[in-house]
């Protein structure tokens, strides 16, 4: 979805309410090479604690059939329930990795669970993944506020003049982000932006 509509901050409120252990990577603008890139999301996942990423960041990337079978043996085997969330995947850009994360969910490892946030819908086949039950697409309208909630976020902080939300919503798309600030500026008195 696009940018601001809330996805970090709804996926870290998931995450905080899953009883899973959850594990957040956040993709870095690039180009990276694809051994690059895992080596610094295989570090993300050793800053937060979980020490098993040493032993993934060793075998490498899985860029051959041998190296994906032994990041996917690894995974299978790992006792505990995760919950990752890999954020910023626009960045990405690597055929290579979607190949390691679509031969991840089709390996349908009961303990692990993804949380893809993207800007941009990713090169993965998620029709196809969704149909078979591995995968489900959660699109911006999801988070998207609707015109009444807008309209009663304004009222109960104090806006009474109901052309403001109704007119904040239609020009900001229902983003929250943009919500606020309209509603920011209503509060410091300044008009709503155009």
């Amino acid at each position: 979805g696009t940018r601001g509509y809330g996805k970090t901050t709804a996926a870290r409120e998931a995450a905080a309410l899953s009883p899973r252990q959850s594990l957040s990577l956040t993709v870095p603008q690039g180009p990276h090479a694809a051994g690059h890139l895992w080596d610094i999301l295989c570090a993300q996942l050793v800053s937060q604690g979980f020490e098993a990423a040493t032993e993934l960041q060793r075998v490498g990337f899985p860029e051959d059939a041998p190296r994906m079978r032994r990041v996917l043996d690894f995974c299978i085997a790992y006792p505990d329930p995760i919950l990752l969330v890999i954020d910023d995947y626009q960045f990405a850009s690597s055929p290579a990795l979607d190949t390691f994360l679509e031969a991840t969910v089709r390996a349908r490892m009961p303990e692990l669970r993804m949380l893809l946030l993207s800007r941009e819908r990713p090169l993965l086949p998620l029709e196809e993944l969704r149909i078979k039950g591995l995968a489900e697409h959660l699109d911006q309208s999801l988070l998207a506020f609707p015109e009444e909630e807008t309209r009663d976020f304004f009222r109960r902080n104090g806006e009474h003049d109901e052309t403001a939300p109704s007119y904040a919503w239609r020009r900001r798309e229902a983003w929250a982000g943009a919500l606020s600030l309209c509603f920011r500026n209503r509060l410091a008195g300044r008009a709503l932006p155009p």
